[in-house]
């Protein structure tokens, strides 16, 4: 099934290891990748550089959302990016709320100053 300068592969293993060996495409231990763990990789990555999940999966071959899922792993660097997220929208927020209480307690109008107060507006606009 497999040939090398016109002569069989008898053993795909073999071969397989012995290429990510010289590419210097191993694991942390040393140890030959696997085929999927470059499927694994390409579908974080499709993910992450913002291509829509439909697309990075036709583009992985899954054909189901719940194999594709196995594949798009979470990692630590994501949660931490989801846990920082979180705090600047709170903060914005809380600043928010602080100006309109502020301008409650002196009756003045207040002005929204956050990102997301001026991206909602202008994104209504458009």
């Amino acid at each position: 099934m497999f040939h090398r300068n016109g002569r069989e592969i008898k053993d795909y293993y073999t071969a397989w290891k012995s290429a990510c060996k010289r590419a210097g495409v191993t694991d942390a231990n040393g140890r030959a990748k696997i085929p999927h763990d470059f499927r694994r990789t390409a579908a974080r990555n499709l993910v992450r550089a913002g291509v829509s999940e439909n697309v990075a999966m036709k583009l992985t071959g899954h054909k189901t959302r719940s194999v594709f899922d196995r594949y798009d792993i979470v990692s630590n660097d994501d949660l931490i990016d989801a846990t920082k997220r979180l705090a600047r929208f709170h903060g914005a927020h809380k600043e928010t709320q602080e100006e309109e209480n502020q301008a409650q307690s002196t009756g003045n109008a207040v002005e929204l100053g956050t990102d997301w107060a001026q991206s909602e507006s202008t994104a209504g606009a458009s």
